[in-house]
């Protein structure tokens, strides 16, 4: 046997009527299930700020890579073109008139 407060047991009471229930017992066990699938549902605070903290970390690694990325093939198409095209040094003198 259980002691409850009126307001609760009054509050069981029409859960049965409600639900169309036979014992208390019934409407308890309907209501803990109905409240831990809603727990489940839940997200607290500190989950939804680690799941945004973790978006945001792997959104700046992410750019910090590409950054890094689109350095060395800038670098890499520079050697290539220095290469390619090495600088010439002039053999002709320039002449001014003076």
């Amino acid at each position: 046997m259980i002691i409850l407060e009126k307001e609760t047991d009054q509050y069981i009471q029409d859960y049965i009527a409600g639900h169309k229930l036979r014992f208390p017992g019934e409407a308890i066990m309907d209501i803990c299930q109905k409240y831990r699938e809603e727990k489940k549902k839940e997200w607290s605070l500190d989950t939804i700020m680690e799941a945004v903290s973790e978006n945001l970390q792997e959104v700046g690694v992410t750019k910090i890579a590409e950054e890094v990325v689109e350095e060395r093939i800038l670098k890499q198409r520079q050697q290539r073109l220095d290469k390619e095209y090495p600088k010439r040094k002039s053999s002709l003198k320039p002449t001014f008139p003076f």
